[in-house]
């Protein structure tokens, strides 16, 4: 991270993956970018995108926001709509990315063995 930004984290920054490309938010991410669902933190959130299609280890291409919705295509091509202040809850990478986090890695969800 840069010292510049005296220490204050954004909601949209990218944070360093070891396991491949950064890991950021849904709500970071621009106009006609693909990228792929790596987590879904919350689980009343996560069984909302999967009721709309989206699911981890989706692909989605962001499409357009507006008055704070941001709308995504799925990778069957539905235009799913996501309030902004829920897409800072969704973590993504670029196309072709890593999939899902798994359990048993550092931050993943899951029982530990």
């Amino acid at each position: 991270m840069d010292s510049d930004r005296g220490g204050e984290a954004g909601l949209a920054m990218a944070v360093e993956n070891p396991l491949g490309p950064p890991v950021r938010s849904l709500a970071s991410a621009g106009a006609g970018e693909r990228v792929t669902v790596l987590r879904i933190l919350f689980d009343s959130l996560r069984w909302h995108c999967a009721e709309r299609g989206v699911a981890e280890g989706s692909q989605v291409r962001w499409q357009s926001q507006s008055a704070g919705v941001l709308e995504v295509e799925a990778s069957s091509g539905r235009v799913v709509a996501c309030e902004s202040r829920f897409a800072r809850f969704i973590q993504v990478t670029a196309e072709g990315g890593p999939g899902p986090v798994p359990a048993n890695v550092a931050g993943g969800r899951g029982k530990e063995s």
